[in-house]
Order: structure tokens, then sequence, then C-alpha cells
């Protein structure tokens, strides 16, 4: 690979789903460009140090009996190798995966708010993504988010798969990362693409994924099996 053509983006964590949207960016620039596309997206994250509880707690923003919507402190690490349809072409299609166009949007209230959380944003992109993917929602076997142990999230997150995705069982079918493992950051939402990524590989299968962890901004992102013949992003 010509050493003229590396780049290293630094990204400052300014959302949480700045993993999709740094994607989303890396496509565009790819498409707009003309330009081969060989790259890695990496992020990381770590709040597990007595430091860092410290701080959550002096600042009131730690998970504990007097303040369940806090943070619970986590660490992770996620990384995708990305390509272009020709150059995934030159690698093993077995391990490879379709990521159809991220959309990426935010909401006109925040999610923190008091009052019922509206799931209508994430129920309006997720349409969009299947559109443009040509995926029946029939098809989506698996949802994979960032979100966290927050009933917003959760009631934004299922109010939107009970409307588009009535088969899927919510114990089985879902799958919120930050719930898992704590707080991670950015970290998150890059996690709930590799998830999904993953699930495509051993079901064959396409699976969506949704990054709704950050007050206002929302990501979708669908994820199918990879077929050569198709002028998108493989992942």
């Amino acid at each position: 690979w010509p050493a003229e053509k590396i780049t290293v983006r630094l990204e400052r964590q300014s959302a949480k789903s700045r993993a999709l949207l740094a994607l989303d960016r890396l496509m565009l620039d790819g498409f707009r460009l003309s330009q081969a596309c060989f790259g890695i997206l990496i992020a990381c994250e770590s709040s597990i140090s007595e430091a860092s509880v410290e701080r959550w707690e002096d600042a009131g923003v730690l998970f504990k009996a007097q303040n369940m919507s806090g943070s619970i402190p986590g660490e992770a690490a996620a990384g995708l190798l990305l390509a272009d349809d020709a150059q995934a072409g030159l690698m093993a299609s077995e391990s490879s995966v379709r990521l159809h166009r991220a959309l990426v949007s935010q909401r006109d209230k925040s999610a923190d708010a008091s009052g019922q959380i509206s799931d209508q944003l994430l129920v309006s992109m997720t349409q969009d993504a299947l559109m443009l993917s040509k995926i029946s929602a029939d098809d989506i076997k698996l949802i994979c988010s960032d979100a966290d142990h927050r009933v917003s999230r959760a009631t934004e997150l299922l109010g939107m798969g009970y409307k588009l995705f009535p088969e899927l069982d919510a114990t089985q079918h879902y799958f919120k990362v930050t719930h898992a493992c704590g707080e991670i950051g950015a970290v998150a939402s890059l996690a709930a693409l590799v998830l999904a990524h993953q699930h495509v590989l051993s079901e064959a299968s396409p699976s969506l994924c949704v990054s709704n962890l950050d007050s206002h901004e929302r990501s979708v992102a669908i994820l199918s099996p990879w077929v050569a013949a198709a002028p998108l992003a493989a992942a």
C-alpha cells in the first residue's frame, strides 16, 4: 500500500456514536474522491481506575443505589478492517461482510429529558436503511445496540423493534453493549457493529446496528452477507 496514501485521523469523543460517524465519513470520502479504500477503525476506552471512579462519584454521575441512571465503569477496545468492493474482492470472502450506508441524525429532544421518549426517529432511520440496502425487515435476525441500562434507551430501542421487527424476541435477538459491559464511550457503537458483523458471519443473515446511547445523536447501519457483485463497502 503506497505510503503517501496512508492517513491517520484522531477523533475526539464529542459524541457516543463518534465511531459510526467516523466510519460514515470514511465511506463518503472514498466515494467522492474515487479513491481505493483500505483501512482500520479502532476505538478504546477505560474508566475502571480508582481515580476515574472517584471523579465520577464527585461529579455525581456514578451508578449506585441513589443514582440508578448513573454510569457503570467499564473498559473495552474494538476494531474493524474496512475495504471498498475492489479491495474486499482481493481478500477471503468467507470473512467479509457487506456494510451498507450508515444513516446519522439527531433527536429534537434529549433522550435524558423527562417524559415519554419517542422512538419515531429510530423508526424512520431504520426504514430508510432497509430501503437503501434493499434488505427486508423479515430478514433481520439480530439488533445490536450501544444502549446501556437506562430505561429511556431500552424503551426507544424496543419501541422501534416492536414496530418494525415484531417477530424478534427482546431477550434473544437484542444485544445492548453498554448494558453488558459498562460505560465504554465511543467503543460501544463500534463494538455493536463488530457483534453485528460476527452474527452475519456465523448465521449468514442480515443484522441491524443501532447507536442510541448519546442524548441526541442516532446512527443506524445494516450488515448483510458479502456479495462480490454489489458495489458497497465491506467490513
